[in-house]
């Protein structure tokens, strides 16, 4: 039974959790998409302004950039040049909109979210862990939904 169960988990952690199905992504590959983008894609990390351009040119719908950047978001906070680049580039404005809404979620989680702030009940269980403390809630940018 132990080694049936470390073979399922150990395929589900494999095959990771993508937004976009196999399917879709086969379809943007053959779009003639750059190898990069669609490894952005299929890796749920986040999508660059160029990333964007190369899904527009490619004729790839809306929607899949709204998508990626509404789960997965960005890691940097987005220029001016960012969205003037998008904007001359001929992108939506949904996908300007969430763009720009992605990175002031980065701001936000980066400057603003609130700290936790914990005391240890039990410290006789670890002698360096009393007392007072913090940890920071960490961006969730990168995780699936």
């Amino acid at each position: 039974m132990k080694p049936f169960l470390f073979t399922i988990c150990t395929a589900l952690f494999l095959c990771g959790c993508s937004i976009h199905p196999k399917q879709q992504l086969t379809a943007i590959r053959a779009a003639g998409v750059p190898s990069e983008t669609v490894r952005h894609l299929s890796e749920n990390t986040p999508l660059t302004p160029a990333d964007l351009v190369d899904l527009k040119r490619r004729g790839v719908d809306d929607s899949v950039a709204v998508l990626h950047l509404d789960r997965v978001g960005l890691d940097y906070e987005a220029r001016k040049e960012d969205v003037a680049r998008l904007r001359a580039a001929n992108v939506s404005d949904g996908v300007r909109d969430a763009f720009t809404r992605a990175s002031d979620r980065f701001v936000y989680w980066r400057n603003y979210a609130p700290r936790v702030v914990y005391v240890d009940p039990y410290p006789w269980h670890d002698p360096f862990s009393y007392g007072f403390g913090y940890t920071y809630v960490r961006h969730p940018h990168r995780r699936c939904r």
